[in-house]
């Protein structure tokens, strides 16, 4: 994903469906990362991946939109 100025970090989240069932699976606690690599994921299967931005506000996360699905084939 693109690198976003002024933020704290992303929440990358992940479903095996488009519209709904998706669960946080890592925090990218700095600004500067822009990519994940997924392991150990069921092969040829597809997986879709959402990213939200965070930036911390007096201690507290404040959140950006959701980014829209980006769907992946497993190898």
């Amino acid at each position: 994903w693109k690198r976003i100025r002024g933020v704290s970090g992303y929440e990358i989240y992940r479903s095996e469906k488009k519209k709904s069932g998706y669960k946080k699976i890592r925090t990218a606690a700095k600004a500067s990362i822009t990519s994940y690599t997924n392991k150990r994921l069921t092969s040829k299967k597809k997986y879709y991946y959402k990213i939200r931005a965070y930036k911390k506000v007096n201690g507290k996360k404040v959140y950006g939109k959701y980014s829209a699905p980006k769907s992946v084939k497993a190898k």
